[in-house]
């Protein structure tokens, strides 16, 4: 649970000037209902619910806390956004430290003028310091927390009339809160097959029925994320790469998650009940909670990746997930309990596809490309689980949809009236076609694959050769690359890998590398450019050229001339064709190859520091 933060916490300097007392004069059927949280699947949620509300129903809406980053934007927003509201959410990631610059000043307001407040965490377990600045009864605070807690759209229509009801002097009618499921299959209605979305149950049913509608001949990519984006229907980005699975001949398998770092949950000895039937079901929440992190268990997501016979389902695996499954120690388990055996069992490719929190524009004028916060969360410390690290698939946008659920008016500038948009808008993950399409066909390649027997399987090995000089070929700080290289292909050739003339030392091979073809100018002979082991006909070149887009072009031109340059090509012996030159070796299946230097005729310097250079 969150932990409690203490009052010792300063009081601000100066607390907003008190306002007109504006409840007297607001009518509880013309009270808005406001919720504030830090998470944009709350109100992504909010937004789904408010779809299906009737049509006299309070007025809701929703804002994200990150939009109120100073006091003075607090200040002004409870000026000048809150005559209207009557019922507030507050939830905070964080508690009252999350919100600090701006928590007293709405605990003040909400007192001043006899408006609801309800203060509850955005983690698991109530927090009492919250708890103890709400102005609402405590079982109201403790309805609305498992409401949220719980999650999902009709949980969050429920709620509303919960207030309404409690609150607002309404007479809707409300339902308790219902638990929903921590992992399990998700299936949308596609374009493609307009399958009904597959019940979620427990763990068996739902692979059963998941096996009894796809045929498993076909290759079979598994699609891991998080559960709040099926809570609050925030699937656009899954839903795009289910379609081109299928598109691409392939089967999806989409499962949803709260964690991979939640493993699978021990059978409950006590006694069941109505609500808490079926103990071994993965889905139940305070089983998972429970067994969180338990020693070499794996996580309760990859029961699903498993026939009820135990054989494994899916080719590879695209994880959409953040972070790493555990901590690093070479030593051993990691503190949480987690180690490599969990993806050995597996032993099958996960590919890492990023979900920025980035808007498109931001990151297509970035030089950077993403930010720090994405590159951690979703490029560093996957890594550390062997992720294969892909492209972003989806970007965050701004959703909103009319009362009917569709989204506004499809045109490419909205023509809705206001009357027809709902107050709040939601943030979700837009999909990225040609990426995602990038991303499957890695995947599918990669399923083929893995059904291939390995003497039939060709493999390259890219050696640094950074700038591109002779002595530097695999230069690594305090390794012995070639020596390396040469394990490897023991290793491989004992697997049944298909590998030829492999020389007899780490130098014998380099030397092999630099006497067949280099990239090293002040070596390299036309004689070495004719033996080079890849040749490309620049005719072929001129082709893949042609695809660039014109800006690209012209770049490369006013750096390198027209194509195909002057560096590393050699016309033929007969003199009738050109070829640019690759430097490399066959071995078999094996082809190990130099890393091509991004130029040639510069100061290695002036490269380095020139992060726009054209290759």
């Amino acid at each position: 649970g969150t932990e409690a933060h203490h009052s010792d916490t300063p009081e601000p300097t100066s607390l907003p000037a008190a306002v007109p007392d504006e409840t007297a004069l607001l009518a509880l059927g013309d009270a808005h209902i406001l919720l504030l949280s830090h998470a944009d699947t709350d109100l992504l949620t909010l937004n789904q619910a408010a779809h299906t509300l009737p049509a006299d129903f309070h007025p809701v809406r929703g804002v994200n806390l990150s939009s109120l980053p100073t006091t003075s934007h607090v200040d002004e927003f409870i000026h000048t956004e809150l005559a209207d509201v009557q019922v507030i959410i507050l939830r905070s990631l964080g508690g009252r430290q999350g919100f600090i610059h701006g928590f007293d000043r709405l605990v003040q307001y909400a007192k001043q003028q006899n408006k609801d407040l309800i203060c509850i965490p955005g983690t698991e377990g109530l927090d009492p310091e919250l708890t103890a600045h709400s102005t609402v009864p405590v079982p109201v605070i403790h309805d609305v927390y498992r409401y949220l807690h719980y999650g999902g759209i009709d949980n969050m229509r429920q709620m509303l009339y919960f207030l309404a009801d409690h609150l607002l002097a309404g007479g809707w009618g409300f339902e308790q809160p219902v638990e929903q499921p921590r992992h399990g299959i998700y299936w949308p209605e596609t374009t493609l097959n307009h399958r009904q979305r597959l019940a979620v149950s427990s763990q068996r049913s739902a692979v059963e029925e998941w096996l009894a509608v796809h045929d498993r001949s076909r290759p079979t990519i598994a699609i891991l994320f998080y559960r709040s984006h099926w809570l609050s229907g925030n699937t656009d980005f899954i839903d795009a790469l289910i379609d081109q699975i299928e598109a691409d001949g392939g089967n999806a398998l989409p499962i949803f998650t709260t964690s991979l770092k939640e493993t699978t949950p021990v059978p409950d000895q006590t006694p069941t009940s109505p609500s808490t039937s079926n103990s071994k079901n993965p889905t139940n929440s305070s089983n998972a909670i429970n067994s969180m992190n338990s020693t070499n268990s794996p996580p309760a997501a990859f029961d699903y990746l498993y026939t009820p016979t135990g054989d494994l389902i899916p080719d590879v695996i695209i994880s959409t997930i953040s972070f790493a499954m555990g901590g690093i120690n070479p030593d051993g388990p990691t503190a949480a309990g987690w180690n490599v055996s969990t993806l050995e069992a597996l032993n099958i490719p996960i590919l890492q596809a990023i979900s920025s929190g980035m808007r498109a524009e931001e990151w297509q004028l970035n030089q950077r490309g993403l930010r720090p916060l994405d590159v951690a969360m979703n490029v560093a410390l996957p890594e550390f689980d062997g992720r294969i690290i892909t492209v972003p698939i989806s970007f965050k946008g701004e959703s909103k949809q009319q009362k009917n659920g569709s989204t506004c008016c499809g045109e490419a500038v909205c023509t809705c009236t206001d009357d027809q948009r709902s107050a709040v808008s939601g943030q979700r993950y837009i999909p990225v076609p040609d990426r995602i399409r990038a991303v499957i066909n890695q995947a599918m390649r990669y399923a083929v694959l893995r059904h291939k027997p390995n003497r039939h399987k060709r493999i390259v090995f890219m050696l640094t050769n950074s700038p591109g000089k002779a002595d530097r070929i695999g230069n690594a700080v305090g390794l012995d690359t070639p020596a390396s290289l040469l394990q490897l292909f023991a290793a491989m050739q004992a697997q049944g890998y298909l590998i030829e003339n492999i020389p007899a030392s780490g130098d014998a091979l380099l030397h092999e590398l630099i006497d067949r073809c280099s990239y090293d100018e002040t070596l390299l002979t036309e004689s070495q450019l004719s033996r080079a082991a890849g040749r490309v006909p620049v005719e072929t070149y001129a082709g893949w050229f042609d695809q660039l887009t014109p800006s690209q072009q012209r770049r490369m031109h006013d750096r390198w001339q027209a194509p195909p340059g002057e560096a590393y090509v050699h016309l033929d012996a007969q003199g009738l064709e050109q070829h640019l030159a690759l430097a490399g070796l066959e071995m078999g299946n094996v082809f190990v190859a130099l890393q091509p230097p991004r130029c040639y005729g510069m100061d290695p310097d002036a490269i380095y520091h020139t992060p726009d250079l054209p290759p």
